[in-house]
């Protein structure tokens, strides 16, 4: 398999003047903006698929009394022992 491949995509003028200003004024090729962008959007995806995950888990599975006490000391002690 090749190491890049070629796609043509559509765009809106103002976002392709809004991409070619950026590009231009950090001196990178368009297709290393358009690669970052779509590994920033699929990471954005990525994660808010694992935050659902993690909420519904915990919706089925809510933490006891104590765990959050338990927490919620242990929080606010490393809190006070990082302003010293």
């Amino acid at each position: 398999m090749p190491k890049v491949v070629k796609v043509t995509v559509s765009v809106a003028p103002d976002l392709y003047r809004a991409v070619e200003a950026e590009r231009r004024l950090r001196r990178v090729a368009r297709s290393a903006v358009i690669g970052e962008a779509l590994t920033s959007w699929l990471g954005a995806r990525d994660r808010a698929r694992k935050a659902r995950a993690y909420v519904r888990a915990y919706r089925r599975h809510p933490p006891e009394a104590a765990e959050v006490a338990d927490q919620e000391a242990w929080i606010l002690s490393e809190a006070w022992s990082r302003r010293g």
